[in-house]
């Protein structure tokens, strides 16, 4: 009985263990951020320092998801010189869909309260106006870029949807209907009665573990990823529409005229 119970224990050990295991591999795809083997000797870990100005530095391996699971990324972070601290950051995941393309907010994030709305005329290649049918309500997109995405469903299954007009410049009310300025040419015809919705142009990826400075001091900072984004909310706490894998990204040391630099250690991605 009490073997019986000692094994039980030493299970469930190995399987809290196992759940826990580091999924990247701290030694492969960094390239861009050097090993300081001096700072590694004297932390009793590896760091590496990054350096190079505006760098995005991808991890080289592709984790793949199960949505029914809590990813947890970790690391820790400081700014290597107190003098020239590292003040915009961005650090946090891409995501791709089956076919290893990136997913970026624009493909999924939708505008809170923009009903589907119909184009009213065919619009042509190259133009640079698209009008929607009724009054569009962008009350609630606070200001921030919009775009439109074509062919898109009241149910949102057409997310991710990659069929963006671009950024618009500006929206106006006509005879009943919304005019959409926009700031680059349509890339292909688009025909009156195609259902259009407004997302928010972002362009951006997953940023759950740091958008911003960083002090002179090692600081950890952690996200946790489960489940999809429900209905274009384009949560950094969920996995996007679409996704099947994803790798980490650094973009930092994104301060034009500051030799600012950025160190890192215990990097760390689990899924439980």
């Amino acid at each position: 009985m009490f073997k019986s119970i000692c094994l039980s224990f030493m299970c469930l050990a190995l399987v809290s263990v196992s759940a826990a295991e580091n999924l990247i591999r701290q030694e492969g795809g960094w390239k861009g951020a050097d090993v300081d083997a001096e700072l590694s000797k004297t932390e009793g870990t590896r760091v590496l320092r990054i350096s190079k100005p505006k760098a995005w530095i991808f991890l080289g391996e592709k984790m793949a998801v199960d949505p029914a699971k809590t990813y947890t990324v970790s690391m820790e972070l400081r700014s290597a010189d107190a003098a020239a601290l590292s003040r915009m950051n961005y650090i946090g995941l891409v995501q791709q869909d089956s076919r290893s393309r990136s997913l970026v907010r624009d493909f999924v994030y939708a505008v809170p309260g923009a009903a589907v709305a119909k184009v009213a005329a065919d619009a042509a290649k190259g133009a640079k106006e698209i009008i929607l049918e009724g009054t569009v309500d962008l009350s609630r997109q606070g200001g921030k870029g919009i775009c439109l995405a074509f062919n898109a469903k009241e149910d949102f299954s057409d997310l991710p949807n990659r069929d963006l007009s671009g950024k618009v410049l500006k929206t106006a009310v006509v005879n009943g209907n919304t005019v959409f300025t926009l700031a680059q040419p349509l890339r292909h015809d688009v025909k009156a009665g195609t259902a259009a919705r407004c997302h928010y142009y972002s362009a951006g990826f997953t940023y759950g573990v740091l958008m911003g400075g960083l002090t002179a001091d090692w600081k950890k900072f952690t996200c946790r990823i489960t489940g999809v984004a429900d209905k274009g909310t384009a949560d950094y706490n969920k996995f996007w529409p679409g996704v099947k894998t994803f790798q980490l990204l650094f973009v930092v040391n994104n301060v034009a005229g500051v030799a600012s630099e950025v160190l890192v250690k215990n990097i760390s991605v689990t899924a439980e």
